[in-house]
């Protein structure tokens, strides 16, 4: 049974914020805890990644299947916009950076499979650079 992870999408200026974790440029996010809902990781995924950061959770953008390349374990991850309220906050202990990419950015990108078939489709859907 595969995994399932809640991903926020932030986009400024028709560029991707991504962050990266062990080595891999994701969007921010990551598993849900039992009983919570998806709106409520992203906001606790991107507080604890952040610096306390606070973002409104938009809408849906979509479902993306890949295998994660540190457990080689199954995942979907749901896709949702997010809005910064505040300030972005700077990266947390388990966050090496934070970035803003376009397609331009591509080759100097470590992504992982799901992060490129997310990244891939917005730019195929003309929503960044």
């Amino acid at each position: 049974m595969e995994k399932i992870g809640i991903h926020g999408i932030y986009i400024e200026n028709r560029c991707l914020f991504m962050v990266e974790k062990e080595g891999w440029d994701i969007l921010p996010g990551g598993k849900r805890k039992i009983g919570e809902l998806d709106n409520m990781c992203l906001e606790r995924e991107v507080k604890e990644e952040l610096s306390g950061s606070r973002i409104t959770v938009g809408d849906y953008y979509g479902s993306f299947f890949g295998i994660t390349p540190n457990s080689n374990q199954p995942l979907i991850s749901k896709n949702y916009f997010i809005y910064f309220m505040d300030n972005i906050g700077e990266p947390s202990a388990e966050i090496s950076r934070r970035k803003f990419v376009t397609s331009k950015d591509n080759p100097n990108l470590h992504l992982t499979e799901i992060s490129r078939k997310v990244f891939d489709s917005l730019i195929k859907n003309d929503l960044i650079d």
